[in-house]
């Protein structure tokens, strides 16, 4: 039963395009890059598990599992407003002669690389919920 299920699977991947690699009862899709999923079959049950590569926006150099991102990407943004504040008094303590200007922009650049994270972390979402729609609806029919 494994086996059709398997190959059921293959058939509404090949159907829409996507792009995958065989591994005995695992099926890994390569399709959203850097986003890998890994469908595994046991028993007659799907298991798709989301996994991140390493080297993209949202986990720099590490490999990551894709629900892990969302509490990473809070911590990333915590630690980068005290890295800010920190810079701040750091320039303040220090007289350092930096204008207003020169603030603002690290702030901006900050909310700029903040934002395409976020952007970045719901087109993935986006793209692996409605791959497992797409593909569990398909294996019903």
């Amino acid at each position: 039963m494994e086996n059709n299920t398997n190959e059921n699977i293959k058939l509404c991947l090949s159907k829409f395009n996507y792009t995958y690699l065989e591994q005995g009862n695992n099926i890994r899709v390569t399709h959203f890059k850097p986003l890998f999923i890994d469908i595994c079959i046991n028993e007659n049950i799907i298991q798709m598990t989301p996994k991140l590569i390493g080297w993209n926006i949202l986990t720099g150099i590490n490999d990551m599992n894709f629900e892990k991102v969302s509490s990473y990407l809070k911590r990333m943004a915590i630690l980068h407003v005290f890295f800010i504040i920190a810079l701040y008094i750091y320039i303040q303590y220090r007289d350092i002669n930096i204008d207003n200007n020169m603030l603002l922009l690290f702030f901006s650049l900050f909310i700029i690389i903040l934002i395409s994270m976020c952007f970045s972390y719901f087109d993935l979402k986006i793209k692996y919920e409605s791959f497992q729609i797409n593909l569990l609806l398909n294996l019903k029919k």
